[in-house]
């Protein structure tokens, strides 16, 4: 092989690589832009023709149905668009199949060239009518054209392999591979960015299919102008002065065929059979784990094309094609049962740098391996019966694996492609052989290239210019084969190893915290300098832009941006006229409305702030929450009930604390609106500072009066700039939409609100949360999230099917409570991909979030990698505590505390600089000093007690474990009511499940008493009562398990639907005093576990005198 003459002169095989590298370029770039875009793609078209019956996408859908209803296990209908998504690419796969070798005989026939410009222009039709697509019907007819037109890359084989001989074949190969993997690195994510850009409503990726169209139609006219024929023998003719093809061209010589085609074609379809599975299920796995929208998908389509070009370029040219599959496959398994297993982001990541190694390899080596056994004259037949074999596959493998995935689950579909893939590398290791004459394929590269340039140089005139470029062109360096293999194992093991600390020290998600957090401050620092930190300017910004579109709707009322502006102006002008005063608040007693935030702007308009009051609050706690305001106006809402509650303790508030009270009526309203819409003057808001109010929040009060705290101007804007927003957020009338029922009166609803009104988003308002009406908002209102707190999301789990409970835009839920054995019910159920969990407080001062897309954040109230635990080291320390006294445990010797084990967890304590960090109780100095704690670890710092108890895994997500008081001790060990509350949760028939400890007669420590709600239609006397707690005792230590059960029939939440524990605890198991603090608790049945039973039983008034007399110990 080393004497074979070439096929074509180095002058001419150079510019058929030019144009071939650039061609091919700009269609693999066009055709990879729709990658990212089927999931959403597809799920535009069903919500576009969803009702209209006799469609051909309903009809698709209704197939699938009929198909999915074949299974005896249910499956879930989001999985609609993946088996959808499946279909499509079989279809597109099995026209390539049957159009390959027609096109590849044509080729043989009528020449490359020739065949090459009509694959064009049906290339052309195919993206033309994308570009139209405004139906699925449209969309189908431009994949089926796509299919039987698309012949680029078998052609471009063809023609590589015309211009190389065998020593040359795999680097010419290696190039149509390299052109694959840059378009994979930068198609995908320019696809994704070009589907963000809107310019026909009918069609939302016409952008992309535009560019796409540009491409392809720029493709042919530079094919048609510059590429020259190079089958010899549709360019006799030229022969000898054109092409330079040696005289008794490579087509008459006999070939012995080392590895048949049938082997190579097996390979190559079982190969593809699973690995185009995979490939196709990679967007629709992520976007079910971890909510990929586009640019997710592009951006890890485009690390593997990245990674595919480095070795493509460096080291796959420089190996035998031989190996190169063998090393393909083996890492191709290898990330099947990495897939399989994938939790986190970095994970896959680490999986996407072996596919990029599997990328690389075996298609360009198979592809190789099948040239060397045609002869020219049948090489362009071979080659298409060589692909539409692996056609064959790809058009299988999507509906096969998506079917598999969907049915039997992911670990299932990639544990049966790493089987697969185990078999492919039996035919590969077992069956392919290197073709005698071709052991040397890459060593001799060089060799024949070098003794071609000098005698190039002994027939050329001297140069006296750098011909680099030439020397680029036929000059491959010498590289030992395992020299090659050693290097590209190097570049994947970088690759993989830079993933894997990714993924499990998480230094990419900090490294963005951190930058976000740089943000923040540097957009604070610009308000301060510039006198803007009053709220006002955030939310006056966003209302010249979106002056007439929708900022609030209620079911009442709805505003535009520009009459929440003009309204909250008037409110202002109405509070200065009434004696308000920069600086100064203003109580409001006040139901969920549009006009609650028009008010909160209004006073912000003016400098000033709310102390909002929960307007369930009555009598003495009323009282003192506005003596602890300290304001000079109330605003009372109009509803029946609030107004009696106000009414009752009027004279108090008026003649005791001299606070005027205004009842917010339509007779109000009409006074305040028809007052002047001027803005007041800039010197009403310039002397905000950090420290002032956005609000005043209370607490529940649920172990005593209400205590106020200060949300802070400097504390609200930690969430940073409103040009970049936080959590994949939109502004703007396309953008998302906020919807709101819990409390606005909470920080968790109001803030909220007021955040996405800062941010430039609209937002939707509900009365209050109600079960019944809560889909109907979410839908009518077009609402893209919403807030929870507590145990909302539990009752609409346990509530019967909503006609609209899945027909809506939600893709996300923000809030804090969510209850483990809640969350991914919730989500599965309900169809709300993400969960953006914070955990906080009315104080503030501990605070975590997590944005939660997948199962490896689901559960946990925050999540940090590495560099921020290391910072956070000594800020955030779990500690152990008296569960009696709720102190410290302290050394005795030392006096300081025992710091507990990260993954241990205990109450966290914050280490802080002074007392400052601290807003403090406003105008309650003795409540703020209790929550700081001095010489805790050493002399002198200073830390502050959060009453929270958490732990932290190794992997940096925080868990929430109890609230201080709620964790309890029995038999001498502590017990974690958020645990047990668990555990009990996730019983069947269980609706509810509330953990506390009770006081139980003549026994030291509190009895663990759950509780339960029973679901709907479960009937407690029915019930399985043994079953239970040998459930418990499978699941928890047995001093954990719970000794009785307090059957409930209304949930025990305080007025913003957390659990309240307190009246239940107070009663405990006195049953004689039940209904004396749980509203409704007179009628409740107690069960225990009486010694010697194994099951719960009734608990009597005799059971309750026994132990009371202590003739029963537990």
């Amino acid at each position: 092989m080393a004497s074979q003459a070439a096929p074509v002169s180095a002058t001419l095989r150079k510019r058929v690589l030019k144009v071939l590298f650039i061609s091919l370029l700009l269609d693999l770039i066009s055709f990879t832009f729709i990658l990212p875009l089927f999931p959403k793609l597809i799920e535009f078209y069903r919500n576009h023709e969803t009702g209209q019956g006799n469609t051909i996408l309903s009809k698709i859908l209704a197939a699938l149905n009929a198909y999915k209803n074949s299974f005896a296990k249910p499956i879930n209908s989001r999985y609609d668009i993946v088996l959808l998504g499946g279909a499509l690419g079989s279809l597109f796969s099995l026209c390539q199949a049957v159009a390959s070798p027609f096109i590849g005989t044509l080729s043989d026939r009528y020449g490359r060239r020739t065949a090459l410009l009509w694959s064009m222009a049906g290339n052309i039709l195919s993206v033309a009518l994308w570009v139209a697509a405004t139906d699925f019907r449209t969309f189908l007819a431009s994949r089926i054209v796509g299919g039987l037109s698309e012949g680029n890359v078998q052609l471009a084989m063809a023609i590589a392999t015309d211009i190389s001989d065998d020593s040359q074949r795999g680097s010419t190969m290696a190039l149509v591979g390299v052109c694959f993997s840059i378009a994979f690195t930068f198609g995908p994510a320019l696809g994704a960015y070009l589907s963000t850009l809107q310019v026909m409503d009918d069609n939302p990726f016409a952008m992309a299919a535009g560019f796409s169209l540009f491409l392809i139609v720029s493709e042919t006219i530079y094919l048609y102008v510059s590429l020259p024929e190079t089958l010899p023998s549709a360019s006799t003719a030229q022969k000898d002065t054109t092409n330079g093809q040696a005289k008794g061209s490579e087509a008459a010589k006999p070939r012995s065929r080392t590895n048949s085609h049938y082997l190579l074609n097996a390979t190559h379809f079982t190969f593809i059979l699973f690995f185009s599975g995979m490939e196709f299920s990679l967007p629709f796995m992520t976007y079910d784990l971890f909510s990929y929208q586009a640019k997710d998908s592009g951006r890890l389509l485009g690390f593997i094309g990245l990674v595919a070009s480095l070795l493509q370029g460096s080291v796959v040219r420089r190996m035998h094609p031989l190996k190169v599959v063998q090393m393909g496959v083996v890492s191709c398994t290898v990330a099947f049962l990495m897939l399989g297993r994938v939790q986190t982001q970095g994970a896959l990541y680490g999986a996407a740098a072996l596919l990029a190694v599997t990328s690389a390899t075996v298609v360009t080596g198979l592809n190789s391996l099948s040239s060397f056994e045609a002869s020219a004259d049948e090489r362009g037949n071979k080659l298409g019966n060589h692909r539409s074999f692996g056609q064959i596959g790809r058009s299988l493998g999507p509906l096969i694996f998506c079917t598999l995935y969907w049915w039997a689950g992911r670990e299932t579909a990639y544990a049966t492609g790493a089987a697969g893939m185990v078999a492919v590398c039996g035919l590969v290791f077992g069956g392919l052989k290197v073709p005698p004459g071709t052991e040397d394929v890459g060593k001799k590269e060089k060799k024949v290239s070098m003794d071609a340039n000098r005698s190039a140089r002994r027939t050329s005139p001297p140069r006296t210019h750098h011909a680099s470029s030439g020397f680029r062109t036929s000059v491959s360096f010498y590289t030992d084969p395992m020299d090659a293999t050693v290097a590209a194992a190097s570049v994947a093991a970088i690759s993989g190893l830079a993933a894997y600390i990714n993924g499990k020290y998480h230094v990419a998600q900090d490294l963005r915290a951190l930058r976000s957090k740089n943000r923040a401050a540097k957009y604070y620092a610009e308000l301060v300098q510039n006198k803007r930190q009053c709220l006002w300017y955030s939310f006056a910004h966003h209302v010249p832009k979106y002056s007439s579109n929708l900022c609030i709707w209620s079911r009442e009322k709805t505003y535009t941006w520009q009459q929440v502006h003009d309204s909250a102006v008037q409110w202002a002008h109405f509070f200065l006229a009434n004696g308000v005063k920069p600086g100064d608040m203003v109580a409001t007693y006040l139901m969920n409305s549009a006009d609650f935030m028009v008010i909160w702007l209004g006073l912000f308009c003016i400098g000033c702030a709310p102390a909002h009051l929960n307007y369930n609050l009555k009598g003495e706690g009323l009282v003192h929450c506005l003596r602890v305001a300290g304001v000079s106006i109330v605003l009372v809402d109009e509803e029946a009930d609030c107004a009696a509650r106000f009414e009752a303790c009027k004279g108090q508030i008026e003649e005791e604390l001299g606070v005027k009270p205004f009842t917010v009526d339509n007779v109000l309203l009409e006074k305040v609106y028809s007052k002047s819409v001027h803005v007041p003057g800039d010197e009403y808001r310039e002397k905000v500072v950090g420290s002032d109010p956005t609000c005043l929040l209370y607490t529940s009060g649920t172990t005593g009066l209400p205590k106020a705290g200060k949300f802070t101007v400097s504390r609200f804007y930690e969430r940073g700039d409103p040009k970049n927003l936080s959590f994949d957020q939109k502004a703007g009338p396309d953008g998302d939409r906020w919807y709101c029922c819990m409390p606005l009166f909470h920080g968790t609803g109001g803030l909220s609100v007021m955040g996405a009104l800062t941010g430039g988003m609209s937002v939707a308002i509900g009365r209050k949360f109600s079960v019944s009406t809560f889909w109907d908002d979410i839908h009518d209102s077009q609402s893209t999230i919403f807030v929870y707190v507590g145990e909302a999301a539990r009752y609409l789990l346990m509530a019967p099917t909503h006609a609209r409970e899945r027909d809506h835009r939600l893709r996300a839920m923000y809030g804090n409570g969510m209850r483990p054995d809640v969350w991914n019910g919730f989500k599965d159920r309900f169809n709300v991909p993400e969960v953006i969990e914070f955990f906080n407080s009315t104080e503030g001062v501990l605070a975590m979030i997590v944005h939660s897309k997948g199962p490896f954040t689901a559960t946990c109230v925050g999540q940090h990698g590495a560099i921020i635990r290391r910072a956070l080291h000594d800020v955030y320390v779990p500690v152990a505590i008296d569960p009696e006294t709720q102190e410290l445990l302290r050394d005795p010797q030392t006096g300081f505390v025992k710091r507990n084990t990260y993954t241990e967890g205990g109450e966290v304590l914050v280490g802080v600089p002074n007392e400052q960090a601290f807003a403090g109780y406003h105008n309650n100095p003795s409540a703020t000093a209790k929550k700081f704690e001095r010489d805790v670890f050493k002399k002198g710092d200073l830390y502050y007690r959060s009453g929270d108890a958490l732990r932290r895994d190794k992997d940096g997500r925080w868990f929430f474990l109890d609230r201080l008081g709620d964790t309890f001790r029995w038999k001498s060990e502590n017990v974690s009511t958020a645990e047990v509350a668990e555990i009990f949760g996730k019983y069947p028939g269980v609706g509810e499940a509330i953990v506390y400890g009770t006081l139980v007669p003549r026994h030291d420590g509190r009895a663990g008493c759950v509780a339960l709600r029973l679901a709907d239609g479960v009937d407690s006397t029915t019930f399985d009562w043994r079953k239970l707690p040998d459930y418990a005792r499978s699941q928890l230590p047995r001093y954990a398990v719970p000794v009785f059960v307090r059957l409930v029939t209304e949930a025990s939440n305080t007025d913003n639907q957390k659990q309240n524990k307190a009246p239940l605890r107070d009663e405990g198991i006195e049953i004689d005093r039940f209904g004396t603090k749980v509203v409704g608790g007179t009628e409740d049945v107690v069960m225990w576990l009486r010694p010697g039973e194994e099951g719960y039983v009734r608990f009597t008034m005799r059971d309750l005198e026994e132990l009371r007399g202590g003739r029963t110990m537990l």
